[in-house]
């Protein structure tokens, strides 16, 4: 069920009259409703997959209680085995046919007779966000920072809950666990603030996301070849919008529908293209996912404690296993790579003692140069994460850095043929308005009045500028 979707509002509509309806005595009933709803959500997509999230839910589920009763020798392996099976479901069904693929390549290469042949597996909606959710759970009571829950359905309610079931944040358990005791009582302010991020999520998904997904996709398309850099540079430039607006939008959707349901969940993004530096970026960027690998697995990997070249081969593998975790294809892997390399150059340039970038640093110039520099090596990766494979990865990289025509195209053709460029200005409007405030002064909350003049401005827009539908892009992760 997408939630840019008419079927998923009226959805809404009957989950939210309910909550409303439901009185607080009542809270064990709406959890189970909530439950239920969570269930017919994910199985519109397909009914056949309930089970494999319901065998998520019971696996770290009885893990859990199990950390709590055994042995303090025998919960390792119990952590062990858990993370196995919610690593076994997710290698199984996301990763199973690239293993495969990858060795008829090297059986290929080798001009060895022997093939594999591919198996018939669909992957299921959200699979990588909700067995990291459930790991996240397991992890966290071995290392007893959090209980077990008193109840399956506590459990189940906080690993299904519908809002960011299938594209995130990934919720955690220590944040989201303590919040579903008791019923939140209705508040007004939380009220406009989550329907606020709904308008602007589904703003930045309908009019922005899918007016400019046609020119990214034909550019990234495997039958074109132009020649003309600024024509790839621009799509190389929307598809960087583009995958902001949609996670970030399905992100606001999420949270702000969390807010009216009464929950919490953490922002996701922070103005990711106005960072000064790499590690800046993924502090900004799809927060859940980066803090996550941070967490679960850099600091126990020895993060930057056991010497310089420890921490690099802790960045790149970190990186590595991030890009492996938005998709089985080895342009993605390239992807993670091209981060970790970018965060090792990040170190290593900082240990250089240069007199006059440290006079620099600080500066209004050094902040928008930093940013335009990140910005731009941020974008190249763009194009390995977007690109079918590599073949088209490099030839885009070869077209944008040959300039042919750079300045003659872009001011006889492009301006005047293609109009759908018009619609990232709002984000970079954004973007550069929150770069401003953070150099000079810190950002006020303005006032209510601007609020509702923008939430009317993006209503109408969803209404008469919106794009062709397309499903959330990271609904494929």
């Amino acid at each position: 069920m997408l939630f840019n979707s008419f079927t998923f509002i009226i959805f809404f509509l009957i989950v939210y009259l309910f909550h409303l309806l439901c009185p607080k005595k009542h809270w064990k009933i709406e959890k189970i409703f909530l439950f239920l709803a969570s269930c017919i959500f994910y199985a519109w997509w397909k009914l056949e997959y309930l089970p494999l999230i319901l065998l998520v839910v019971l696996i770290n589920y009885f893990a859990g209680s199990l950390l709590n009763k055994v042995k303090e020798e025998k919960r390792f392996f119990v952590l062990v085995i858990s993370v196995i099976c919610n690593l076994g479901v997710l290698v199984y069904f996301k990763y199973t046919n690239f293993i495969l693929t990858s060795v008829n390549e090297m059986f290929t290469a080798f001009q060895a007779n022997k093939r594999f042949d591919l198996l018939n597996i669909i992957l299921p909606i959200g699979i990588s966000f909700y067995t990291f959710q459930g790991m996240s759970y397991t992890i966290d009571i071995y290392r007893k920072k959090i209980a077990p829950v008193s109840t399956f359905l506590d459990f189940a309610f906080f690993l299904t809950l519908f809002p960011q079931l299938v594209a995130g944040p990934i919720v955690r358990a220590i944040d989201f666990l303590p919040q579903i005791n008791k019923k939140k009582s209705f508040r007004w302010p939380l009220f406009y603030w989550g329907a606020f991020l709904i308008i602007i999520g589904y703003f930045k998904k309908i009019v922005i996301t899918d007016n400019i997904t046609g020119y990214v996709d034909l550019m990234f398309s495997s039958n074109v070849n132009y020649k003309m850099a600024i024509y790839y540079w621009l799509a190389v430039y929307q598809f960087a919008i583009q995958i902001y607006c949609d996670f970030s939008g399905y992100s606001d959707i999420a949270i702000g529908i969390g807010l009216l349901l009464g929950f919490r969940f953490k922002n996701n993004f922070n103005y990711p293209y106005i960072a000064k530096n790499f590690s800046d970026f993924w502090e900004r960027w799809h927060i859940s996912l980066s803090s996550w690998l941070r967490d679960y697995l850099y600091i126990p990997l020895g993060g930057n404690r056991k010497g310089k070249r420890r921490t690099y081969l802790n960045l790149i593998a970190t990186m590595l296993l991030g890009g492996l975790w938005h998709g089985a294809n080895w342009t993605f892997v390239i992807w993670g790579l091209i981060h970790g390399i970018y965060l090792i150059f990040q170190r290593v340039a900082a240990n250089v003692k240069a007199k006059i970038l440290q006079k620099l640093k600080g500066s209004f110039l050094y902040s928008a140069v930093s940013t335009l520099v990140v910005f731009h090596f941020v974008c190249i990766t763009w194009v390995f994460f977007r690109a079918s494979d590599f073949t088209k990865a490099f030839q885009i990289l070869r077209a944008m850095f040959s300039f042919n025509h750079f300045f003659s195209y872009f001011s006889s053709n492009y301006l005047f043929r293609h109009t759908d460029f018009l619609f990232l200005l709002p984000i970079l409007i954004m973007h550069i308005y929150v770069f401003f405030n953070f150099q000079f002064f810190k950002i006020k909350r303005l006032p209510a009045t601007i609020y509702f003049a923008l939430s009317a401005g993006m209503i109408l827009s969803i209404i008469f500028l919106n794009g062709k539908a397309n499903a959330f892009i990271y609904f494929q992760f």
